[in-house]
């Protein structure tokens, strides 16, 4: 899928990752086909998931979204990156979940200027329910046990350059 960019250049998922993207041989065309149809179903579990479980917790999807996100304390300019959101949009959303007190704004410690972000207690709370939630209770994913868990993981993590 082609998206625009910050530039306004079309870039395919491959391209945004960092990586190339190249055409399947007729040897790994119908693997591909069927690797993408599960990771669609498991995207659409997981949304209807995540979608449900912010609701419950009274969140929209900009809140629940930016929740997610502050599984570690981040700068605002971090968190409008890691969204894709305007830095305005941000400013609104991180002020509605302070006032649920569900993050606070800390003092970096390198730059007294930035302000990061962090989850409260009650914060932790509701992102753990989201786990939970997400991983463990969600079918599709119960279903593997804690090392498949770790493998897909790390699978993930090369696939998506994250480790």
């Amino acid at each position: 899928m082609a998206v625009i960019d910050s530039t306004g250049s079309r870039r395919s998922a491959p391209e945004r990752m960092g990586g190339r993207h190249r055409e399947p041989s007729n040897r790994d065309a119908g693997l591909d086909a069927e690797l993408g149809g599960l990771l669609i179903d498991l995207m659409e579990a997981m949304k209807a998931e995540f979608l449900a479980t912010i609701t419950d917790e009274g969140l929209t999807l900009p809140l629940g979204l930016a929740l997610w996100h502050l599984d570690q304390p981040r700068s605002m300019r971090e968190l409008a990156e890691e969204l894709a959101y305007d830095a305005s949009h941000i400013t609104a959303i991180v002020d509605r979940l302070e006032e649920r007190g569900l993050v606070e704004r800390r003092m970096d410690s390198q730059d007294r200027r930035v302000k990061r972000i962090a989850l409260t207690r009650s914060g932790r709370a509701v992102h753990n329910r989201l786990a939970r939630k997400l991983i463990r209770d969600l079918p599709i994913l119960g279903r593997l046990s804690v090392p498949q868990r770790r493998q897909l993981r790390d699978l993930l993590a090369i696939a998506t350059q994250k480790r």
